[in-house]
This record gives C-alpha cells, sequence and structure tokens, in this order.
C-alpha cells in the first residue's frame, strides 16, 4: 500500500511544512520553524523536536522524514490494513493529534455507528475488524464520523484550555480540507 502511504503523506505535508517566503506549496523549500504557543519547539516536515530528541530537526530531510511518519503514526495506525480514505483519516488524525487519540476517534465513530467497541485507543483486532467491515459497508458514513468527531475534539480542546483558540481555524481547515481530498479522491463520494 505504499501509493497510499504516499497520497496521504502527501495531505499531511501540505498542513505541517512551513516554506521559504515566496515558496509556498515547495518541497524544495521547506523551512524549520518554531511556533509560539506550540510545545513542539522546533520542527520542520511537521517533525518536531519534542518527540523526536534525537533527530537533527534543522537538517531533516523529506525522505528521513518520510521514513518517521512511515515507522511512526503510519505503522502504529496499522494503515496498511485500512481501506483508502480511513488510512489517510487515521494517519492525518495521527500526526494533529497523536495515535492513541486518532484511534479513540475512529472507535467513537464505529460506536455512534451502532458498533459495540470500547474507546480506549488501543487498535487491536477487534476495532481492526469493525473498521474493516464498516467501511465495506459504508465507507462514506464512516468517514463523515470519523470527521465529525475530529471537529467535536479541537472543540472540546478549546472549551478546556481558551488559549488554544488561536489554532482552531487552521484544525478547522485542516478537516474541511481532508473532507474535500477525500472527496477528490471518490472516498467519500
Amino acid at each position: 500500500m505504499t501509493d497510499h502511504f504516499t497520497a496521504s503523506l502527501g495531505f499531511v505535508l501540505r498542513h505541517e511544512c512551513a516554506y521559504a517566503e515566496g515558496h509556498d506549496g515547495d518541497l524544495a523549500f521547506v523551512v524549520t520553524e518554531d511556533v509560539p504557543g506550540d510545545s513542539g519547539g522546533l520542527t520542520k516536515w511537521g517533525i518536531d523536536a519534542a518527540d523526536h530528541p534525537g533527530v537533527d530537526i534543522a537538517g531533516l530531510t523529506l525522505d528521513q522524514a518520510s521514513e518517521i511518519y512511515r515507522a511512526g503514526e503510519w505503522t502504529e495506525c496499522k494503515c496498511d490494513l485500512l481501506p483508502a480514505g480511513v488510512d489517510t483519516a487515521i494517519f492525518d488524525a495521527a500526526v494533529n493529534q497523536g495515535v492513541k487519540r486518532s484511534v479513540k476517534m475512529l472507535q467513537q465513530a464505529l460506536f455512534q455507528r451502532g458498533l459495540p467497541i470500547a474507546t480506549d485507543g488501543e487498535l487491536g483486532p477487534i476495532t481492526l475488524a469493525l473498521a474493516l467491515k464498516e467501511a465495506s459497508i459504508d465507507r462514506r458514513g464512516l468517514l463523515t464520523e470519523m470527521l465529525a468527531q475530529r471537529r467535536q475534539w479541537y472543540g472540546r480542546i478549546v472549551s478546556g484550555n481558551p488559549p488554544d483558540a488561536k489554532f482552531l481555524n487552521g484544525w478547522l481547515n485542516r478537516v474541511n480540507d481532508l473532507q474535500a481530498f477525500l472527496q477528490q479522491g471518490g472516498m467519500l463520494a
């Protein structure tokens, strides 16, 4: 499923990269950033110093970042086993919200669709089987619910920590862009 990873990573990088002035969207001009209020610290390609203390963030290449994402969020969320669209949705959520939170989002979406599942944040055989079954029955409905769960989570973040409201529009724009990406790919048609 390398093509799924490549496409999903392409989506993620559209939202995780900072670019040199005048080169927006050009991966040849990705620069480091250190956003005030973001606890990750120095970041490049969406890879931050706080979560990757042994990585030379300033010298990080696209290939290195790609391998970090593949070995990390992609593998931890078992994206190679998930259907198209579900893989991208959970991968993007894992990059932005963490693996456990993204799995809980999937589990909550399955629960909201009437399936008996614990929302423990562990992507075990039951969660995987239910996600595969539900996606084969109604992938659009599952993805729609996953996106709704993600929007609700961002609202809860801001309710619990009002200073994070400065990030809300960006978070919601990312979910809206993910929805459009899934629609364009025929996964949410």
